[in-house]
């Protein structure tokens, strides 16, 4: 039977209020200059309670469903900052001591496409954040930072470790679905980060948003937008099909970012317009989805 699809109160409440925080934080800041020192502190999402939004009312939290937190996760994604806000309302969701914990929670996942005994930990390079040694079962936590830290996406600040969280088959598929619904969030910014440059940038006195090469591929973009969103919806709906449904949505994610920086042409590739971020952090987080289900599969 297929769920609603339709967000509840408190979905839409925290994705507003998500991104309302967000927008302060950065205050109209290019990406490049907060990337590696986050504008946002801890304490701005837990005094509001937004890290536990996924635990059940019983225990403090909001009883969001995992259609809510694919809002959420979209909200957080459109902003690209490194702190680990969804993966601590993922892990205090399942865990009992990640509540009990306090402050930020992470996890490690198996880093298959390496063919190594390594993992990689989301937000692992990070002081204070607590990295989960399992969830769900008798839980432990190491505290960042831990490991090697891993640079290629400075937004994830991630570290390499020689141990995997160990996580229960449907947290797993939860936690795919939230990180899914992150990448659907950065590849809409990323969409209407190049519309407005479409309009703005100008060759030959005239708009290039007006010249047909890049009308088509926003047009491509725009539409590759709503079929990731749609999957990732679907992906919180319909358990069996969620593996299929959010490897798609990270994967058409990441085309409409390589599809941003061509429609910036050669600023697309610069330090300082920053669209790299998103795309580095899309790629790690296939790597990051393609580990979780390897782990469902064995």
């Amino acid at each position: 039977m297929i769920k609603t699809l339709t967000e509840t109160e408190i979905g839409r409440i925290a994705a507003d209020a998500v991104t309302e925080i967000a927008r302060r934080a950065v205050n109209g800041a290019p990406l490049y200059s907060y990337v590696d020192s986050c504008p946002l502190t801890w304490s701005a999402v837990e005094e509001g309670g937004w890290d536990f939004i996924g635990a059940s009312e019983a225990h403090g939290g909001g009883d969001a469903t995992m259609r809510d937190l694919v809002e959420v996760g979209k909200a957080w994604g459109s902003a690209c900052i490194p702190l680990p806000l969804m993966e601590s309302i993922w892990a205090k969701r399942w865990s009992l001591a990640a509540r009990a914990l306090g402050g930020p929670v992470s996890l490690s996942v198996p880093r298959v496409r390496q063919g190594d005994k390594s993992s990689l930990a989301p937000f692992g390079a990070l002081a204070d954040v607590g990295i989960a040694r399992s969830i769900g079962r008798d839980d432990s936590f190491d505290r960042g930072p831990v490991g090697l830290a891993d640079p290629f996406a400075p937004s994830l600040c991630a570290s390499i470790l020689p141990y995997s969280t160990d996580i229960p088959d449907e947290a797993a598929y939860e936690l795919a679905v939230i990180w899914a619904a992150e990448a659907v969030g950065a590849a809409q910014t990323l969409v209407d980060l190049s519309v407005q440059y479409a309009k703005d940038r100008e060759q030959f006195g005239q708009p290039i948003g007006s010249f047909q090469a890049i009308k088509h591929r926003l047009a491509d973009m725009h539409s590759d937008a709503e079929y990731a969103e749609t999957a990732v919806i679907w992906a919180s709906a319909e358990r069996d099909q969620a593996e299929r449904a959010t490897r798609y949505a990270i994967d058409t994610s990441i085309r409409i970012a390589e599809s941003a920086i061509q429609v910036h042409g050669g600023m697309g590739f610069t330090w300082e317009l920053g669209l790299h971020f998103y795309l580095r952090a899309m790629l790690t987080q296939r790597d990051l989805l393609c580990g979780l289900w390897a782990g469902v599969r064995s």
